[in-house]
């Protein structure tokens, strides 16, 4: 497999990955509206879809040239990208790229200074407080296993204060 065989393999990878994600950005503006690798495949099935169409149409139109197909992809790919914008899908957008950015940290002191230094959010502080000890304190009764009812404690043993008359 030559070098220009890969390049069109990453060339059609591209005509179909970047137009079906933009799709399902469209489709699916919100972050938590899909994981990252459903919307990697849906943007893959996307995408076929839309090269499909697009090649019917440029067909029907006798126009089925590498230059027309590469104009149809790219004006497809600006008018999703325009209603990306709008629906606001471009914060799935920020936020995939800055997890890539976070992941590609370990390559080298380059990148770093392009990243953000994030604070780590102070954790609240969670006190424990003491309770109180029971003035009377009796273990839990345990139950035998040839009784079937529970009795109740006696009275004198209540900590219900009993009323005067």
């Amino acid at each position: 497999m030559g070098l220009e065989a890969v390049g069109l393999i990453v060339a059609g990878l591209l005509a179909i990955g970047v137009p079906g994600f933009l799709f399902s950005l469209v489709l699916f503006p919100k972050l938590g509206d899909m994981d990252f690798w459903v919307r990697v495949g849906s943007s893959l099935g996307l995408g076929a879809m839309l090269v499909l169409y697009e090649g019917y149409a440029l067909a029907r139109l006798q126009a089925l040239m590498l230059g027309g197909f590469i104009i149809s992809t790219a004006v497809t790919s600006g008018i999703l990208l325009a209603g990306v914008y709008i629906r606001g899908g471009g914060r799935v957008v920020s936020a995939y790229w800055s997890g890539f950015i976070k992941g590609l940290g370990g390559l080298g002191t380059k990148l770093k200074p392009m990243m953000k230094k994030v604070r780590p959010k102070a954790e609240p502080k969670h006190e424990v407080k003491p309770q109180p000890e029971a003035a009377h304190h009796h273990p839990p009764a345990t139950e035998h296993p040839h009784e079937s009812t529970h009795h109740p404690p006696a009275a004198e043993h209540s900590h219900v204060p009993k009323e005067k008359t």
